[in-house]
């Protein structure tokens, strides 16, 4: 293996060696979730409830509860798991380039991957995005290799989060329109029928086809926010457009796989604007398309140069000269174009990601210990942030959000009554003030505002960050 190929991985590991500390409080829910269906082989946000389908992956909730049975720590596993699999995620994008293309341009995808820091900061928070992204690229590549291979990757794609049934949909209804013929059909519905399979126990078993913060965060399909952060996103990445367009120059029609890495782009996007429609390409419900997106932006590079080449027999000899020296720039000039911004945040990301782990850790986790540590085990606590707090109190949890309490909603709204008929032993309110309690979150405004919430005494005053404080009270 040449030397080159290794670069991406040493670029990779040192991101993720410098930002290791970050964890994203949302994994928390994927731990306790896969703590408890170690422990009562059901998933339930509390042992005794209904089943919930909480966390927003089915798939690493099932692979970290033998890890959970056995005792082990839940953020170290998931961590590696994501660091191992970011790594194969570049070992895959080069043997893809290998197949696509050829040896010389086999770094180029990996690279473009890992210098972006967000792929750092995917790899180590915790959550699905790094095997979710790793079975979607192993799926770009065995596509086409045998029925059983496209079978198995497009299940995991689809059982890792719920909007991968649809990403999967997009790619086989590519293949019947591309095709237009019998086996083609036939594959795509052998593809399918897992993945229906599966969908039909998930409705069967949690009564709904989707998980609950995936309903929960429906915002609508082309929201004003949803095509500002998706036309941020393609604007951004606007070498994408020319692929296409080099593509239909130097050939009538485009390759299958071009077509299928820009499908699976859209679609990744597109779900996107109808789930998440907040933050920019780097946040993990939209990183995934980065995939497809390196793939088809090193083909951008190499048909580029491929029609550089075919005119220089009719230019003058010093554009030749020109057209020469961009040949031998061939590698830097689109990871230039496409990577030059993203690289240039690393100060900014890494800083980020270790002042948010830092945070965390002296905020919800501290809260977490010391009711592990002091609340009686048969105790209620009533917290927004579900995250660490539950996780490591391990104490009957009240979702005040309504995330994983879909209750506090009522058809009028909101409604603190259920909260306090409940009666938590303990509530966490989010402030913007550390000498007074200022919530600022719709759902603990109204809590607040309720006379039962002078039933309740402040024990205690966390600091996340200036302007983000955590009040722990306690029931009188």
């Amino acid at each position: 293996m040449q030397l080159r190929n290794f670069i991406p991985h040493v670029i990779l590991l040192a991101y993720q060696i410098l930002m290791y500390q970050f964890t994203v409080d949302d994994a928390f829910i994927t731990f306790r979730f896969a703590e408890n269906l170690a422990k009562t082989g059901q998933f339930v946000w509390n042992i005794g409830d209904a089943p919930l389908e909480g966390s927003s992956t089915f798939f690493l909730t099932v692979l970290l509860a033998p890890f959970a049975f056995f005792g082990a720590d839940l953020v170290v596993v998931s961590k590696f798991l994501g660091i191992i699999s970011f790594h194969a995620i570049l070992i895959v994008l080069n043997r893809i380039t290998l197949q696509n293309f050829s040896r010389e341009y086999a770094f180029i995808p990996p690279l473009l991957l890992a210098v972006i820091p967000a792929s750092g900061v995917h790899s180590i928070s915790g959550m699905e995005t790094a095997t979710y992204m790793l079975f979607i690229v192993l799926l770009i590549w065995r596509y086409d290799h045998s029925l059983f291979e496209r079978l198995i990757f497009a299940f995991f794609v689809a059982i890792t989060r719920t909007e991968g049934s649809l990403i999967v949909l997009a790619m086989l209804s590519l293949d019947i329109l591309y095709h237009r013929n019998r086996d083609s059909f036939i594959s795509s519905i052998v593809v399918g029928i897992p993945i229906v399979v599966f969908q039909i126990g998930r409705l069967l078993y949690f009564g709904t086809l989707f998980s609950s913060p995936t309903a929960f965060k429906t915002v609508g399909f082309l929201s004003r926010l949803s095509i500002y952060t998706s036309f941020q996103f393609i604007l951004y990445f606007i070498p994408l457009f020319f692929a296409m367009a080099m593509s239909l120059i130097e050939i009538e029609k485009p390759n299958l796989p071009t077509l299928r890495n820009l499908v699976l782009l859209v679609a990744l996007v597109l779900v996107t604007w109808i789930w998440e429609p907040i933050m920019a390409y780097d946040f993990r419900f939209l990183f995934p398309a980065i995939v497809p997106l390196v793939i088809l932006s090193t083909e951008f590079g190499i048909r580029l140069y491929t029609i550089a080449k075919k005119v220089e027999p009719r230019i003058t000899h010093n554009l030749q000269e020109f057209y020469q020296l961009l040949w031998r720039l061939r590698y830097v000039i689109p990871i230039m174009i496409i990577l030059f911004a993203p690289v240039s945040r690393i100060g900014a990301v890494s800083d980020h990601a270790l002042a948010y782990g830092q945070s965390l850790e002296n905020a919800h986790i501290q809260i977490g210990k010391y009711l592990f540590e002091n609340a009686p085990p048969d105790s209620v606590i009533a917290v927004s942030d579900v995250g660490a707090i539950p996780f490591y109190s391990k104490l009957r949890t009240i979702d005040t959000y309504g995330l994983l309490t879909p209750e506090v909603f009522n058809k009028s709204g909101y409604n603190p009554d259920y909260v306090y008929n409940l009666e938590p032993d303990y509530l966490v309110i989010v402030s913007s003030s550390d000498t007074t309690i200022v919530p600022f979150i719709a759902q603990e405004i109204a809590l607040v505002n309720d006379p039962s919430f002078s039933l309740y005494s402040p024990i205690g005053v966390y600091t996340f960050n200036p302007g983000y404080y955590l009040w722990l009270l306690v029931r009188l």
